[in-house]
Formats: C-alpha cells, sequence, structure tokens
C-alpha cells in the first residue's frame, strides 16, 4: 500500500495522533513529521522528498494548520507534485484566502461531524487513490532548472557554467562528476542540469531555506522537472516566476542620460531653425546689415516654417517608435498538435536585440467554424518567456488555436509581433484501466458458494490519468460455456470504480470468466479495452465429518 503524507500543526497532536493511529491500524504506510519544522524552523529534505514520493495527502484542517506558512506551503509542493489531495476537517474554522484557493473544488471531510462515519469515508477514499495509483519508479535523476535573472546569456561562457556547477554540487551534498549540464535558455539564465534524485531534493529544500549560497550566485529560483512553480530563493515562496528586475548600473545610467540629451538638443536643431541660431557663434558682418534686412528677413524666414513643419510631421512620428525585433514563436509552431491532456505551454525566444524591453504582450485567439475568437491579450515580465494555456487548450479541444507574442519598451510600446503560429488542440484518449480481483482463492481459483453470501468475486481497475478527467467506464463480463457468452455489458460512472460478480449460484460455479473494461473521458474519447482478465470459480473444500465410535 502506498505512502500517505499527513499534513498537521502541532498544536494539534493528540487528535493527529489518535487519527494516526487508527490509519496504522488499518494498514496504511504513514509519513508525518517528528520535527520542529512545525514551529517555524528550517525545513528538511526528508519532508520535501515524502510529498514528492506520498500518493496521498492528508491535510488536518484546523485553526492551528491555516494559520500555518509551512502547512500551506507543504499544501503547494503537494499541488506543484500533482498528489491528491484529502482535506480532514478536526476542528471548525474559516478559511483564509490562500487556502480556499488551494483547495478550490476538492471536498473536505468534517470529522468535527460524525467522527466514526467520516473516519471510515476517509479510509475509502484513501484506498480507492491507492486502487487507481500507478506507482511509477523513481528516478535515479532529476533535472533541476536553476535562474539566475542578473545572468547574461551571451556572456556566460565556460568559466561561468563551471562556477554554477561547483556552487550547485557544494550545496546539493554530492560530487561534481554526479552533475551534467544538459541546457542553458535565454529569458535571463535559465540552467538545466541533471543530478542524483537526492541531491536535487537537498538543493530544492536549500531554496525553500532561502540559502544564501544560492542567493550569493544570483540564483534567484530554481524547479524540479515535472514541476510547474518555482522556489523563489529570496522568500522561500512557492510561484510562478515573477523576479525583480535587476537594477541598471550607475555607467549605464549616466551613458544613457547623456544620449537622451544628445537625442533631445538634436530634435531641437533639425525642427525649430529658430533655435538653430543659439548653437552658431555670431558673425560681425549680420550686425551692419540688420537694420536694413530686418524687415525682409522675417519674411523670408516665416513662410517656410509651416511647410518644413508640416512635411516633417508624418515622417517624425515613426521615429518615436521603439526599434524592438519581433520575438521568435518557439513552440507550439505553426500547424503543430497538442494534445488536451497535456500540459501546453506558449514558448518564445527574446529578439537578438533585447535591450530596453520591459516585458511582453501575448494574445490567443481559438478558430472555430472558420472565425476567430480572442481568448486573452496578456502581459508579462521581461524575464518570462512562456506561459501556461492548457485550461484553454482544455475548453476548446478538436479546434485550432492562434498565438503570436511581441516586445514591449518601457514606455508600453509594442514592437513587432511574432508570426501568427496556428496549432490543433486534438484530444487524446486515456490510457488502459488496469483489473485487478478481489475475492477469496485456492490455487488460483475464486471460491464460489451458494449458501455463504459473503463469498463474491470482485472486480476493479485504477483510474487512468487523463487531465480532462474519467466521465465512466465500460465493463464486459463473460462466462465460457462451449462457448464465450456475455453476461454483463454496461456503463458504470466515475466514482464506481468496482463491479460485483454474482457467482453464488450454481450455475455459474465451476466457470471460467473473463472480464474487460474501457475508460471514457469527460471529453468523450475512450481508451482501448484492456486485454481479457481471466479467473475460475469453484466450490469451497468439503470438510470431512468426523466419525465417531459405535458404541461398543
Amino acid at each position: 500500500m502506498g505512502l500517505v503524507f499527513i499534513s498537521y500543526s502541532r498544536k494539534d497532536i493528540q487528535t493527529v495522533d489518535d487519527i494516526v493511529a487508527r490509519l496504522k491500524n488499518d494498514g496504511f504506510e504513514i509519513w508525518i513529521d517528528r520535527s520542529s519544522i512545525k514551529g517555524g524552523d528550517l525545513w528538511t529534505v526528508a519532508i520535501v522528498e515524502a510529498i514528492d514520493t506520498a500518493d496521498s495527502f492528508v491535510l488536518m484542517l484546523s485553526p492551528g494548520s491555516t494559520a500555518s506558512d509551512n502547512v500551506r506551503k507543504e499544501v503547494q509542493l503537494a499541488q506543484d507534485a500533482q498528489r491528491k489531495l484529502f482535506p480532514l476537517l478536526i476542528e471548525a474554522v474559516k478559511l483564509p484566502p490562500q487556502f480556499r484557493y488551494q483547495l478550490a473544488g476538492i471536498q473536505i471531510i468534517d470529522f468535527t461531524n460524525d467522527p466514526d462515519t467520516k473516519y471510515a469515508e476517509l479510509v475509502e477514499v484513501l484506498r480507492a487513490n491507492q486502487q487507481s495509483f500507478i506507482e511509477v519508479k523513481q528516478p535515479e535523476t532529476r533535472q533541476v532548472e536553476a535562474v539566475m535573472s542578473e545572468g547574461n546569456i551571451s556572456k556566460f561562457g565556460t568559466p561561468e557554467k563551471e562556477k554554477l556547477m561547483d556552487t550547485l554540487a557544494n550545496i546539493a551534498e554530492t560530487a561534481r562528476t554526479n552533475l551534467k549540464l544538459a541546457n542553458i535558455s535565454a529569458g535571463s539564465v535559465h540552467a538545466f542540469v541533471d543530478m542524483p534524485r537526492h541531491a536535487a531534493y537537498v538543493l530544492k529544500t536549500a531554496a525553500l531555506n532561502g540559502d544564501k549560497r544560492l542567493l550569493k550566485h544570483k540564483i534567484d529560483a530554481l524547479k524540479l522537472d515535472g514541476e510547474e512553480n518555482y522556489v523563489l530563493v529570496s522568500t522561500g515562496e512557492i510561484g510562478l516566476l515573477d523576479l525583480p528586475k535587476p537594477k541598471p548600473s550607475l555607467f549605464r545610467g549616466v551613458i544613457s542620460s547623456i544620449i537622451a540629451i544628445g537625442l533631445i538638443v538634436a530634435s531641437i536643431f533639425v525642427f525649430s531653425p529658430s533655435a538653430r541660431t543659439l548653437f552658431q557663434a555670431p558673425t560681425p558682418t549680420q550686425k551692419p546689415t540688420a537694420t536694413p534686412t530686418q524687415t525682409p528677413r522675417p519674411t523670408q524666414t516665416f513662410t517656410p516654417i509651416p511647410t518644413f513643419t508640416k512635411s516633417k510631421t508624418p515622417t517624425s512620428t515613426p521615429t518615436l517608435k521603439p526599434l524592438i525585433a519581433a520575438p521568435e514563436a518557439v513552440s507550439p509552431k505553426d500547424e503543430a498538435t497538442v494534445s488536451c491532456g497535456d500540459r501546453v505551454f506558449l514558448s518564445w525566444e527574446p529578439p537578438r536585440t533585447a535591450e530596453g524591453i520591459s516585458g511582453y504582450e501575448v494574445s490567443l485567439d481559438v478558430i472555430s467554424n472558420n472565425q476567430s475568437k480572442n481568448l486573452f491579450v496578456t502581459q508579462v515580465d521581461a524575464r518570462t518567456t512562456q506561459l501556461s494555456i492548457s485550461k484553454e487548450v482544455s475548453d476548446h479541444c478538436e479546434n485550432s488555436l492562434a498565438w503570436r507574442v511581441r516586445a514591449m519598451d518601457k514606455t508600453g510600446t509594442g514592437g513587432d509581433w511574432s508570426t501568427l503560429s496556428v496549432f490543433y488542440a486534438k484530444n487524446e484518449p486515456p490510457r488502459q484501466p488496469t483489473i485487478s480481483l478481489d475475492a477469496e482463492r485456492q490455487n488460483d481459483k475464486v471460491i464460489c458458494d451458494p449458501y455463504n453470501p459473503n463469498y463474491a468475486a470482485i472486480v476493479f481497475w485504477n483510474e487512468p490519468r487523463d487531465l480532462n478527467g474519467i466521465e465512466s467506464y465500460e465493463v464486459v463480463i463473460q462466462v465460457y460455456n462451449d462457448s464465450w457468452v456475455t453476461i454483463l455489458d454496461q456503463i458504470n460512472k466515475a466514482d464506481r470504480r468496482f463491479e460485483y460478480v454474482d457467482i453464488n449460484n450454481f450455475s455459474y460455479c465451476e466457470k471460467r470468466f473473463q472480464v474487460a473494461v474501457r475508460a471514457r473521458d469527460n471529453l468523450g474519447a475512450w481508451s482501448e479495452w484492456t486485454p481479457w482478465f481471466q479467473f475460475l470459480t469453484t466450490l469451497p473444500p468439503i470438510t470431512p465429518t468426523p466419525t465417531l465410535p459405535i458404541p461398543g
């Protein structure tokens, strides 16, 4: 049975310990922190790794736990690792806004009302989750993405790479030879480093604890592969990448000011002849001739000024626009196909000349019945080069979508748009379920007893993962009687993962059965049928009646 992580406040330790003891007695493997983190100390690697590897996450809700930042972060870590959350209300509390957001759409089990019944409900949902959970062997290595906001990828050469790798190896408490730099991308500097699994958890824990060695190396955020959110090192918080903009150097600020003043002076000199005379040295010959020629001179200079201004007005406006090239749309590419059941991100490369960019503007449209409808136009900061659109893709599955991006300067003016990329969102069917059998067995045979209603063959299957959610299952059961005969073919709703096969009658004893199941997601796509799962039924063994001696 899989691991169950318990998140709680030490103020509730007596109630929590009672529940944990009952869960252990019912066969659950429990992971519960007994260290001092609940008092506000540093995070431990054991907690971070346990959350990432558990298949169930039980949140003990109370005034103490909802007031705890550590409990809140544990919930964020669990959601980022896609662990199934089971909130158990052990004391009445009004949920703060951050918990209402985290628990939106998740049913809370009210343990304060009829504890025995609610405990049984908790056991039921935990067992159902573990039966549906596909246990994946933990990889030997994990990839860590380290983000350096003040870095410049064009200047990130071999010495900088080696220094980064030495720093990460030191903090992760592993040998330098265990680390491999897999890739580096722009948008600040994003370094993707492969390392042993445990070392990755050590590094993530250091980020949660705001390790000063990370900050000293200008590492502002990091995350592990498969996670959506970053750990922001300066605060230890978990969220999207939203780092402070680097402060410009004093030298760059002075140079920029000088250039700006120069441009202003040049503009005045070109467009205002009257101001131009301020920069011309006076000539001695003008004074004697000023009086006889003073009257016609204004007439001669006044007439061309309106004409000059009008002719220059249309062409002066473009010079005020920023000369920002278009970013390169990386993914999804034009004419690509994406799956509605996967995480989908828009990603782009910054323009080659990225100076003066304050952010990006991204537009996404859906194309249906040859008509285009805008879904959003949003702006992100200059360090962001990807944007999640998983919800939009899922909401508009089996349609074409179009997107483009452009860079913005510090005045809020946009540059050129990237080439429009049109891609298709396709609903991929869920994977096959996996069938199991829970029944009394003897030599791989299921016992059927017409006189004992407690005997039954219970066929159940896991819930295959699909981001669109599973809506229902189709179950087919056949019995062999000279040939295979279907005795059941029905649709089961997603909340019914069990099918009871009535074998408690003589006609179904000593027979061979086979079962097949397929799943349908909420968008109507069917998985493939499982292979036939077969089992035999047999009568219970006959207990011999003891022979009594005949009275002599």
